[in-house]
């Protein structure tokens, strides 16, 4: 009972340390995403099975309703949610490792191991992927609890158990059909050898599987039917047709990112993409900190005599997700990609189920776990620094990266706009917000019709035409708008400058737009109420005209080389100052 104790605390610890780090976060990227989506989309069965971005996502798109539902960008529910989802987690986690170990202090190390990693944080920071991530590593904990149960006590309710959790592992990550590899590994290698001793290992092992085909016939139905779902309606968002480097993806996955993660690093983020940071260890001590989990692992090998069994359970599931990364975003972003930690999180509960087998050491799991030898008091002196050396540094990098989540583009971005539209309606062009707000490749997600639209469409609308409309500046603050490319000229020398009725006035143009798809600007003074008509580059644009000094914005592509105009009346009467057809920038506040 005191070491379920201890367990217990040290999952408060983790949540409550995790949750301030959450809770000090905001929206990126996906998430903004996930919550449009949600509020303009009803909550139906189609809606939970299209897929986003490259994700099948049922589950998580069930949680971001639940979320979106809660008011206007709320942060609390989406922080909330990840805090359960983890708190769910870690206790399946310690259910797993009790059922293996036994409720001993030994099943402490792994489960410390699994509650602080810095493998995790990346994954739990950014809600969209929490949704993938957190409760995938949740069904891996359950399938390999349910599975060992159903193994030692042949009852059908933990078959079906087993199978649930892994049913709930793909409903929300498509890697969770990743989960049987190590389940496979963990039947042939701890159960198959006791069960029938006689005869080879692939003979026993066949007869292993043939005894259990009910529920292995079930796992495979169940990643069958995701990935034929998955492959007929989830298009690959990365096809570049480029080498995929996985060699050098390999290394930086192994030495560079998971060397010292491993030991609680990496200590240091590269931050260039903020708020995601990557592993920036440098080289040396990357190398030196593998060498030192070799070394690591070395002692506990032979303390253990557990054998390479346990490698066994880990090194699939590693070698699956480095090709996954090489052939997804390292196909697109090179090797680089494999300093993301993100893409390890969910490995971290398999290394904590092999981290548990050597542990155990040799033996089969369907005997209760023997006692450990105790440890020479020089030994447990050693082996305490290095636990205190190991979460120190997990500490610190988990500081450190937090650190990221405190203010960043997006966040200062959104707010802004948030707080100024509070203070009046905001009317805006429908151009696309920076790139370190909304990558370019989420179009078209980083247009602010698309981005608002969780806000009060009646505080924040965005336009493809209209009178005087402004522009986002980078802060997220309105501001007047300046085009600039090709401009009007021959401007007739009378005060009113292109005379403007019923029949068409052509307005000549010099310049050019510098983009294919641009903004045309007309300035103008009217009389009254009307429309015109605006002829540009073959395209016939119909636009609005305001009694007084106004501006008429409109989107258009192709060449500017004249612009024609005219009213729908001859009561229309415009005076037109300037046309402009090119970018659009913010005009700086003098």
């Amino acid at each position: 009972m005191p070491v379920t104790l201890v367990a217990l605390a040290l999952v408060v610890v983790q949540l409550l340390t995790r949750g301030l780090a959450v809770g000090s976060g905001w929206f990126y990227g996906d998430d903004l995403e996930l919550l449009t989506d949600a509020s303009e989309q009803p909550l139906t069965w189609a809606f939970l099975t299209s897929p986003h971005d490259s994700q099948l996502m049922p589950g998580g798109l069930l949680v971001s309703a639940m979320v979106e539902s809660a008011g206007v960008l709320p942060w609390g529910a989406a922080a909330a949610s990840i805090v359960v989802l983890q708190a769910f987690a870690s206790l399946a986690c310690w259910a797993m490792l009790s059922e293996i170990l036994g409720a001993r202090r030994r099943a402490l190390v792994p489960l410390a191991f699994y509650l602080f990693t810095p493998m995790t944080l990346p994954g739990l920071s950014w809600w969209a992927s929490a949704l993938n991530q957190v409760p995938v590593q949740l069904a891996f904990f359950l399938v390999v609890l349910w599975h060992v149960r159903y193994l030692r006590s042949g009852r059908r309710l933990h078959a079906v158990l087993a199978v649930a959790s892994l049913v709930l592992g793909l409903a929300c990550y498509v890697k969770a059909v990743l989960i049987v590899l190590p389940v496979l590994a963990l039947s042939l290698l701890w159960w198959s050898p006791v069960e029938t001793p006689d005869g080879s290992w692939t003979r026993r092992s066949g007869r292993h599987l043939r005894r259990h085909l009910g529920l292995w016939a079930a796992y495979a139905a169940a990643v069958v039917a995701y990935v034929a779902y998955y492959i007929a309606a989830v298009p690959n968002p990365i096809d570049t047709g480029e080498t995929t480097p996985y060699l050098s993806l390999a290394d930086t996955v192994l030495r560079r990112a998971l060397g010292p993660a491993l030991l609680g690093g990496p200590w240091t983020w590269d931050d260039r993409n903020p708020p995601l940071a990557t592993v920036a260890t440098s080289s040396a001590l990357a190398t030196l900190s593998c060498v030192g989990v070799v070394v690591l692992l070395g002692w506990l090998w032979r303390r253990t005599e557990a054998g390479i069994a346990p490698l066994l359970v880990a090194l699939p599931y590693l070698a699956v997700s480095i090709v996954l990364v090489a052939r997804g975003r390292a196909s697109l972003i090179g090797s680089d990609s494999g300093l993301e930690l993100r893409y390890l999180a969910d490995l971290a509960p398999v290394l904590t189920l092999a981290l548990a087998l050597v542990l155990r050491g040799p033996g089969t799991l369907a005997e209760p776990p023997a006692a450990g030898p105790r440890l020479p008091r020089r030994e447990r002196v050693i082996v305490a620094a290095v636990l205190l050396a190991v979460v120190g540094g997990a500490v610190v990098s988990s500081v450190r990266y937090t650190e990221h989540w405190h203010e960043f583009p997006t966040r200062t971005f959104v707010q802004r706009v948030a707080a100024e539209s509070q203070e009046r309606r905001l009317r805006v062009l429908d151009e696309p917000v920076p790139a370190e707000v909304v990558p370019g490749t989420s179009f078209p997600d980083n247009l602010p019709g698309r981005l608002f639209a969780t806000l009060d469409t009646d505080r924040v609308e965005a336009f493809e035409a209209g009178t005087d409309l402004e522009l986002l500046a980078d802060d997220g603050a309105p501001s007047a708008v300046a085009v600039e490319g090709a401009t009007s000229t021959g401007r007739p020398a009378d005060d009113c400058g292109f005379l403007v009725r019923d029949e068409p006035v052509v307005v000549p143009m010099t310049g050019e737009p510098g983009e294919f798809f641009w903004w045309l600007e007309i300035a103008y003074l009217a009389g009254e109420d009307g429309a015109m008509t605006i002829t540009v580059g073959g395209l016939d644009l119909e636009g609005e005209v305001r009694q007084g000094l106004h501006r008429y914005f409109v989107r258009g592509e192709g060449r500017v080389d004249e612009v024609t105009l005219r009213t729908d009346s001859p009561a229309t009467v415009l005076c037109v100052d300037r046309v402009s057809a090119g970018s659009v920038e913010p005009v700086p506040v003098s």
